[in-house]
């Protein structure tokens, strides 16, 4: 496993760490996303692309779209914690990262919640509050799955990290989003003009499944990022690393 050095990047650099750490372990992290992005998959085929044009369509659909939404913020938060240990240098276990993901899932449901409710209202307001509220929530679901802490611990933590970094973060997923969203749409138009709807759902369901982790890997990167900013954690994390690696040293070495 090839190190990647922990520092402060910007915001190419970290969508490039991101890449990087995609290609590590792009296998596991697929099959993360597979497997809890499978029920708005399989609905959405089985709808073959109807949408609802009633209000009483809407609200029979509500469930399954609050489902979808639920199920992609738990893989979003595996992604996030794999990517964590990779990144630190540590070899991730999936296994036990999901079933530590899974205990989180009321504090991880309950920031969802919460954070859904201040993006209505910002949308309410305009463009503006959107972008703030990104931006000084962005790392709310890592926080919640790496330092493991509360709902609204973690949105405090992230808008702690976010002070005089704002235009940094939104930069940064500006660029991410932007990747993924050009090259979805020109895979959109080629699939649906060659095959139809149908052909343009599987494309469209295989390239969120495959290419979806990157931005996720991007948001735990710009997470580190931040907190290299504000608390300088390279230095204390090389500390930490040092310190155990001298004591591990005396207990590893032989006896004469």
């Amino acid at each position: 496993m090839s190190k990647i050095d922990l520092r402060a990047r910007s915001a190419s650099e970290i969508v490039d760490a991101a890449f990087a750490l995609y290609r590590q372990h792009a296998l596991q992290l697929i099959v993360v996303t597979a497997i809890a992005t499978a029920p708005s998959i399989i609905y959405s085929l089985l709808m073959s692309g109807a949408a609802p044009t009633t209000p009483d369509e809407i609200m029979k659909q509500l469930p399954v779209i609050a489902l979808s939404l639920l199920s992609y913020t738990l893989a979003s938060a595996v992604v996030s914690r794999i990517a964590s240990d990779v990144y630190l240098g540590e070899q991730p276990d999936v296994a036990a990262t999901v079933r530590d993901v899974v205990r989180r899932t009321p504090s991880i449901f309950g920031a969802l919640a919460v954070l859904s409710v201040l993006f209505m209202i910002a949308t309410l307001l305009l463009v503006l509050p959107v972008f703030w509220v990104t931006a000084m929530f962005y790392a709310t679901i890592p926080i919640i799955v790496i330092e493991k802490r509360g709902a609204f611990a973690a949105m405090s933590r992230s808008a702690r990290l976010s002070k005089g970094n704002k235009l940094h973060i939104l930069g940064t997923l500006a660029l991410a989003m932007g990747i993924y969203l050009v090259l979805s749409v020109g895979l959109s138009l080629g699939s649906m003009a060659i095959g139809g709807q149908m052909l343009q759902l599987l494309v469209m369901s295989l390239y969120a499944i495959v290419v979806g982790p990157i931005t996720n890997l991007a948001v735990m990167v710009l997470y580190y990022d931040t907190r290299i900013r504000v608390e300088g954690f390279d230095v204390e994390h090389m500390a930490e690393s040092l310190s155990t690696g001298s004591m591990a040293a005396p207990m590893g070495g032989s006896v004469a």
